[in-house]
């Protein structure tokens, strides 16, 4: 099966491209261990996988709706 294939399939029975499933996945793991509130911003985002802290605010903003920090804040 082609990556393209695989890609329009997957599309087709999900409604998302494989690579926003990953960033959705991702997110959701970091807003669990935001929750928590044992670890830094800084460590949950190396966690999930983004190499800067700034390039995941700006993704986490983008799917949630605000900061990563505001996000924490909540939960305090």
């Amino acid at each position: 099966m082609s990556p393209h294939y695989f890609a329009s399939l997957f599309k087709q029975s999900t409604g998302i491209v494989p690579h926003q499933y990953v960033t959705k996945c991702r997110i959701d793991k970091a807003k669990h261990l935001l929750a928590k509130q044992e670890l830094s911003v800084l460590q949950i985002s190396h966690l999930v996988g983004f190499q800067s802290q700034s390039h995941f605010a700006k993704i986490f903003r983008k799917y949630v709706g605000i900061t990563p920090q505001a996000f924490k804040a909540n939960f305090q």
